[in-house]
């Protein structure tokens, strides 16, 4: 019994050991191989710093609208669910199965009854 808690200690260590080394070689090989951005870069003029109030306000209710159009394609897309067939219709492959499993449970051998 302790052999076998050894052993899964040891196992599990060693998972724990491995993960570990991935994970900094994974960090080392991203800080290699990342490009630094540089101060140089310009940056674009159309960020909100520079877009005049009115235009905020525009960009606001686009923003709105889009949320909008997307909550009703939402809701609309979760109403268009296809309705659950009947329950007493069976499909052919399940009344085959169920055929296939009640032939099945007869052909078992039974018990004489005393």
């Amino acid at each position: 019994m302790d052999e076998a808690l050894t052993i899964t200690v040891i196992g599990g260590g060693m998972v724990f050991i491995g993960l570990i080394l991935l994970w900094i070689m994974m960090d080392i090989l991203v800080r290699l191989t990342s490009k630094e951005k540089t101060p140089d870069t310009p940056v674009p003029a159309d960020t909100a710093e520079n877009v005049p109030a009115e235009a905020g306000s525009l960009l606001k209710q686009q923003a709105a609208a889009a949320a909008v159009a997307a909550a009703l394609a939402l809701s609309s897309a979760a109403r268009s669910v296809v309705a659950p067939q009947d329950k007493a219709a069976l499909s052919p492959w399940q009344s085959t199965h169920r055929i296939r499993q009640i032939n099945q449970t007869n052909a078992l051998p039974r018990r004489k009854n005393n």
